[in-house]
């Protein structure tokens, strides 16, 4: 009996607060296909997607902008292309106060620093992300 219980929860590797389920009683799913949408109880990250050319301007640790005043610090730079869109995934850590709602849209600006040019200067990179 507990090996037959044990197949049938499910895990996952954050906790957190269930948002959407889209399974039903006796459905069939494959290993890969997302039916369960958590969000993190450790707070929020904003997701933006950037060009090549501003990819590399961008690293782990930098500081960004949420909306008009949420400051965030860059989480993750996905390392290589959408080969579609050939755009790059970037995830803004925010604080667990920050006033925003799973699944809402916000202009982001990542602080960045400029190829080439003199130590200290910067400039920032602007996206509007859902």
């Amino acid at each position: 009996a507990l090996a037959g219980l044990e197949k049938t929860l499910i895990r996952a590797p954050i906790s957190g607060t269930i948002n959407k389920l889209d399974l039903d009683a006796g459905s069939f799913v494959n290993a890969s296909m997302p039916v369960i949408y958590i969000t993190s109880a450790g707070g929020l990250e904003a997701v933006a997607y950037v060009s090549g050319n501003d990819i590399g301007d961008i690293a782990v640790g930098a500081k960004a902008t949420v909306g008009s005043a949420i400051q965030g610090t860059v989480a993750r730079v996905a390392a290589a292309l959408d080969p579609v869109t050939k755009k790059a995934e970037i995830r803004v850590a925010v604080p667990p106060s920050a006033p925003l709602v799973a699944g809402q849209s916000a202009t982001i600006s990542i602080e960045r620093s400029v190829r080439g040019a003199a130590a200290g200067t910067s400039g920032s990179i602007s996206t509007s992300e859902g």
